[in-house]
């Protein structure tokens, strides 16, 4: 594959499960190593620079028996330099009554929405969301989205994956459609729509 994302563009990654997705992402972050040449902020994937520039909500939840939300959050704005305040980030989110919730007795939809608190905490420039709202129920399905499009007024970079493309086709700037590890397609909704 070859691919370009540009400053404060939001791409939508779609393809079916085992086409990539979640590979790619996963070498971007310099979790995992791949052929050719892959740079974050000019960086190699996995930069301890350019980590601190990116937020990334995975599709593994991290689940620490016995921990809080709140502690949760205030464990991970301990290991930023700009972290966000915990507790005006739990606000925002709408997440406030979850504070006191150990993360074992949360929802699938909960423990998500904490996992995207995690994402932003640290104030990233560039966030990697992989299947982000597996688990959400249609009305805070709806508020995720409209959390998402704040992030792009902010001029964040977003990468999101899913296998829908009618649930992030809204929100992308621009689609990419992944199959057997290659791109398909790569262009506008209505690029799409005219093919």
């Amino acid at each position: 594959i070859n691919l370009t994302v540009h400053s404060g563009e939001i791409i939508g990654l779609i393809g079916v499960n085992g086409a990539g997705k979640t590979t790619l992402l996963n070498i971007l972050l310099g979790l995992l190593s791949g052929k050719g040449a892959v740079s974050v902020f000019d960086k190699k994937p996995g930069d301890p620079n350019s980590k601190a520039r990116i937020g990334s909500m995975l599709q593994g939840d991290m689940v620490i028996p016995g921990i809080t939300v709140g502690d949760m959050l205030k464990l991970a704005a301990e290991q930023t330099e700009h972290a966000l305040d915990p507790d005006s980030l739990l606000a925002d989110l709408n997440l406030t009554q979850l504070k006191t919730w150990r993360l074992g007795n949360l929802s699938g939809g909960q423990l998500r929405r904490v996992t995207f608190a995690v994402a932003l905490i640290g104030q990233p420039d560039r966030l990697f969301l992989d299947e982000p709202t597996v688990g959400m129920d249609a009305n805070v399905r709806k508020t995720f989205w409209d959390q998402v499009e704040q992030l792009r007024q902010q001029g964040k970079t977003i990468v999101i994956t899913s296998h829908y493309l009618e649930e992030i086709q809204q929100i992308a700037d621009r689609l990419l459609i992944l199959q057997n590890g290659r791109f398909t397609f790569d262009g506008t909704l209505q690029q799409l729509q005219k093919q």
